[in-house]
């Protein structure tokens, strides 16, 4: 399918360091901004399957161990990454930045 070749690439999974939180509620938040634009934004409300459903269904045929990573579909607004673009991520939670990672597109 097309989107295969847009979100499987050498190099595709970049990610922060990894924070600790108590629980996953609803507040829980993810932001991309490209050239300092908000370009996806949204929270776990949004999700149609909430992160217990997702991991439930993955712990009926597979073991998840420590450092595993389970990645998701993501916010609306995708488009075209250009070479030079300055990429940030942001997970949140209640608007309070967790954690950032910024990257540049080559």
């Amino acid at each position: 399918m097309p989107w295969e070749r847009a979100k499987a690439f050498t190099g595709l999974a970049l990610f922060s360091n990894f924070v600790t939180i108590d629980a996953i509620d609803e507040c829980l938040a993810l932001a991309l901004f490209i050239n300092g634009q908000c370009r996806q934004s949204g929270s776990i409300a949004m999700m149609l399957h909430s992160p217990q459903a997702i991991l439930d269904e993955i712990h009926s045929f597979i073991t998840l161990e420590d450092g595993d990573i389970v990645m998701t579909g993501t916010p609306a607004g995708v488009g075209q990454i250009v070479s030079g673009d300055i990429f940030e991520g942001r997970v949140l939670n209640q608007d309070k930045v967790l954690v950032t990672k910024q990257w540049q597109a080559t």
